[in-house]
């Protein structure tokens, strides 16, 4: 039985969101989104990046959305493995890196009061194996006259394992351009400490599971000592991925850690609303409040 499809922004990031049944659409969860780029159906939300201590404004990460003309907004999880596999990725990639930059270009004008240090873009295997990647990168940035650190590109750890020679290759030809770079969701692949150690990383990314986990043992904790003290170690940033309580703040700002993103900041914005939070309205932000009343 299918799942309805049509959630709005907040709820298609929720770990906790429901999906209401709805049979006639087992044929859209499936659907691979050919075309969707190119009709203008690909919408960027866009979740802000705290650095602690102070929960100050730093940064986005780039989400995509398909905006599905009968089914309403689309969270990517109902559709990049389908474009993955059908080489559609590398178009949507594409499509959100330009909007990105695009945008950073307009709050620049604007002079915005908050403007992000950098907008982080997700790119998969397949987009890096790509050999006009670098060049299309490069000619973005100049289309729009942004400075190559406005953007970081992340990457998940299967990456680092994946064709590892080309990839070595790829975020040093990226890294030469000036771009910022990060591996996304550290601890749930199984990348060799050796090709960590070689590639020009400069933001190590922790996922929520080792967030939420923290608190559950003190095993749990130690992991994501050890984690943040690996990252020093390497010279990188890190950000903590998922934070939800004020608890986990605290915890990691004890532990050193640079950013935090999660719902207790903000879920994803649309761009109009991610335009008022670098305008200077703090308001904008959309934190997830607990049900609880709890922090």
């Amino acid at each position: 039985m299918a799942m309805v499809l049509a959630q709005t922004p907040d709820q298609a990031d929720s770990p906790a969101a429901p999906l209401q049944e709805a049979p006639s659409l087992a044929t859209v969860a499936l659907a691979d989104p050919a075309g969707a780029a190119d009709r203008g159906e690909l919408v960027v939300h866009y979740q802000p990046t705290y650095r602690l201590p102070g929960q100050v404004f730093t940064a986005f990460e780039a989400l995509v959305r398909w905006q599905h003309p009968v089914f309403g907004l689309i969270p990517p999880a109902h559709f990049i493995p389908a474009a993955e596999a059908s080489g559609e990725i590398v178009r949507i990639g594409e499509v959100v890196l330009e909007t990105s930059v695009r945008h950073l270009r307009e709050w620049s004008d604007a002079r915005a009061r908050e403007l992000p240090a950098y907008v982080s873009v997700n790119a998969s295997a397949i987009e890096l194996r790509h050999p006009s990647y670098v060049p299309r990168l490069r000619g973005i940035l100049a289309a729009y006259a942004q400075p190559a650190d406005r953007i970081q590109i992340e990457i998940t750890e299967s990456v680092l394992v994946d064709d590892a020679d080309i990839m070595i290759e790829r975020l040093h030809e990226m890294k030469a351009l000036g771009v910022r770079l990060a591996i996304d969701d550290f601890g749930t692949g199984y990348s060799s400490l050796r090709y960590l150690a070689t590639m020009p990383i400069d933001v190590m990314k922790i996922d929520r599971a080792f967030v939420h986990g923290m608190l559950e043992s003190q095993r749990g904790f130690a992991v994501m000592r050890a984690t943040t003290g690996l990252a020093r170690a390497l010279e990188m940033k890190v950000i903590a991925e998922g934070v939800e309580t004020e608890r986990e703040e605290w915890l990691l700002g004890a532990l050193g850690v640079d950013m935090v993103q999660g719902y207790r900041y903000s879920r994803p914005l649309e761009a109009s609303r991610a335009t008022r939070l670098v305008m200077g309205d703090a308001g904008a932000a959309d934190p997830l409040q607990p049900a609880y009343g709890g922090k």
